[in-house]
């Protein structure tokens, strides 16, 4: 089955059968306002096709039982790939995004060169066709969540940075050509939190009538959104406009020249900081060795065993990422409200976030919007978005425009 082929009406049928299930001949009518003759015909040229199948019947409600028609979601197969600082995360999905084979490779970008990494990413590629008996052209192709900058029209990275410090082997490289030589089937690239934002957009049961926030808590703060149908995109092409809204005028100074950014205060990075600025003034801290060699791990090992230091750290982060996402939500006012990352792991930082939105927005909290840790594909949800991400762009989406 080649969904380039499908014209545009076989597409509207293919997109509906896809994101709302098996359907009727008559449901279709009325999706898409045609006659039975217009349904009839576009039907049988997606059954000849192969693109869809008759999967049962409806009940009757007088006459011959209608028939139910789906898509033939296991005849294709889609790659996501979830390029982060410290880890690669691959998913292999059918056409409804159900995963097939998924693994976490321990190479990090941030520390490895591009051809290790693209290597240990080939390899894994070829053992889910090996395991799943799939030959390399049934799969449509690969979408990929990058952690830095990449230009979606070139697959060419911009600078990319391991918290202040510039990750040169990965700076304008074409990302998108090399996956495609090294898999040997087509490629498409994005930010990470953009192809968050798509996974749960598209696993939405009532997506058209909800806008999707989803936030990527690390090192730094971005943020996707899916509003009115559509990823919301600044036209400089930069994706972590968040982690430079400002909670205190007075505050520290960023490089951005503007002082009291959430992510001095909120990210891995800060809380680290924040501990070692402890130690440094005799306070006890949780930390084993040397505390120059802290690390976020640290914080969260202390953390479970419910050491108040740490706690606090944690807690403080959530109350300081909170009145950053007060802001936000005033502004954009998403339904759906999903935070994923490390950070999101943790339920002290969860629960103070949680509070501390209460303060502002408490009744939209308990009335409208819907506030989730972690994604619906939980770890996989950046790499199942890519997959979506892949999915939208050969079937001409407007959700990406």
């Amino acid at each position: 089955m080649d969904l380039r082929a499908l014209s545009h009406d076989e597409r509207r049928v293919f997109e509906i059968l896809q994101k709302d299930g098996p359907r009727t001949k008559k449901y279709l009518e009325e999706r898409l306002g045609w006659t039975p003759s217009t349904t009839n015909r576009v039907i049988q040229s997606l059954l000849q096709k192969t693109a869809i199948q008759e999967t049962g019947f409806k009940e009757s409600t007088g006459g011959r039982r209608p028939s139910v028609f789906d898509i033939r979601a296991d005849a294709c197969c889609l790659l996501g790939l979830d390029f982060a600082h410290g880890y690669v995360r691959m998913a292999l999905c059918d056409l409804k995004l159900r995963l097939l084979e998924e693994e976490t490779l321990l190479v990090p970008p941030a520390r490895d060169d591009p051809e290790v990494v693209l290597e240990a990413v080939s390899r894994t590629f070829d053992g889910f066709l090996a395991r799943r008996g799939i030959p390399r052209e049934a799969v449509l192709g690969a979408g990929l969540g990058m952690f830095g900058p990449v230009d979606r029209e070139t697959g060419v990275t911009g600078l990319l940075m391991d918290y202040d410090q510039p990750i040169g082997a990965w700076s304008g490289i074409p990302i998108r050509d090399m996956l495609r030589e090294r898999l040997g089937i087509p490629v498409c690239a994005d930010a990470s939190c953009n192809c968050g934002a798509l996974a749960e957009y598209a696993c939405a049961p009532e997506r058209n009538d909800r806008d999707t926030a989803y936030f990527i808590c690390d090192i730094g703060f971005t943020v996707g959104q899916v509003c009115s149908g559509r990823i919301l995109r600044r036209p400089d092409g930069r994706y972590d406009g968040f982690a430079h809204v400002s909670i205190d005028m007075n505050g520290k100074l960023c490089h951005c020249g503007k002082r009291g950014c959430v992510h001095l205060y909120a990210s891995v990075r800060a809380i680290v900081q924040r501990i070692r600025q402890q130690a440094l003034a005799g306070t006890p801290v949780p930390i084993p060795g040397p505390i120059e060699q802290a690390n976020f791990g640290h914080v969260i090992e202390a953390a479970a065993r419910e050491d108040p230091t740490a706690t606090a750290a944690l807690a403080e982060a959530g109350n300081c990422f909170g009145e950053a996402l007060s802001t936000y939500l005033s502004l954009l006012r998403p339904d759906d409200l999903v935070l994923d990352g490390t950070l999101a792991e943790t339920e002290t930082f969860c629960r103070s976030v949680q509070e501390t939105l209460a303060r502002y927005h408490g009744e939209e909290l308990s009335r409208r919007i819907r506030f989730r840790r972690m994604g619906s594909y939980g770890r996989m949800t950046v790499a199942v978005g890519a997959a979506a991400l892949y999915y939208e762009t050969l079937m001409k989406n407007p959700v990406l425009s």
